[in-house]
């Protein structure tokens, strides 16, 4: 069963669309000890850093998911779920995230580029579990964005007015920038390829 890490700042329904698509059961949670001790935990995410750091801890999730990293149990992020596994971000000046990635989210900037970030990008692999992917397209919809972490934890870069960090994988913790519950039959494959690349 997957957890789907409910704090009031997920795209949480139509991740539970996606996962019911791919035939994974799923149930939605805010509590500590459920989420902690699930065989997979998916950690959502829109808005701000600050604030969704901030119910992460009211909720005592943050620790949830701190110990999950520590004993190498399945997680997974999308979009801000995954800038919220790295140690900060531009966005929240002084407001440690999770700290399971090395590095933080800054701005994204470029003469003449839109921000945020909104629509589809093909992507560069850079893990073998992003190989049958590397090319594609998937949606994207950011303000923010990893520039730099440990070589060997990059899964995928993409470029938008420079290259960014878009996929990670440690262990079996994973995350994405993108959305892939967004991106079609696409992004369903990368789900269920995700799903079973962190039970391994």
């Amino acid at each position: 069963m997957i957890a789907v890490i409910d704090y009031d700042a997920g795209n949480i329904r139509s991740i539970q669309n996606a996962l019911c698509r791919i035939d994974e059961q799923a149930f939605l949670t805010s509590d500590p000890e459920a989420a902690e001790k699930a065989d997979i935990a998916l950690l959502p995410g829109v808005g701000s850093f600050g604030v969704a750091v901030q119910k992460l801890e009211k909720k005592g999730l943050a620790q949830a998911l701190k110990a999950r990293f520590a004993a190498d149990k399945p997680t997974l992020g999308i979009c801000l779920g995954m800038q919220l596994m790295f140690e900060e971000s531009e966005e929240s000046p002084n407001v440690s995230g999770l700290g399971f990635f090395c590095g933080k989210a800054e701005k994204i900037r470029g003469d003449g580029l839109k921000v945020p970030h909104v629509g589809w990008t093909d992507i560069s692999a850079k893990q073998d579990v992003f190989r049958p992917f590397d090319n594609e397209f998937f949606y994207f919809v950011h303000s923010y964005a990893v520039l730099n972490t440990a070589a060997d934890v990059v899964a995928a870069e993409a470029d938008y007015g420079g290259k960014f960090v878009c996929a990670v994988k440690k262990g079996r913790t994973a995350a994405c920038q993108f959305h892939p519950e967004k991106s079609g039959e696409n992004g369903l494959r990368l789900l269920k390829t995700l799903i079973e690349a962190v039970k391994e």
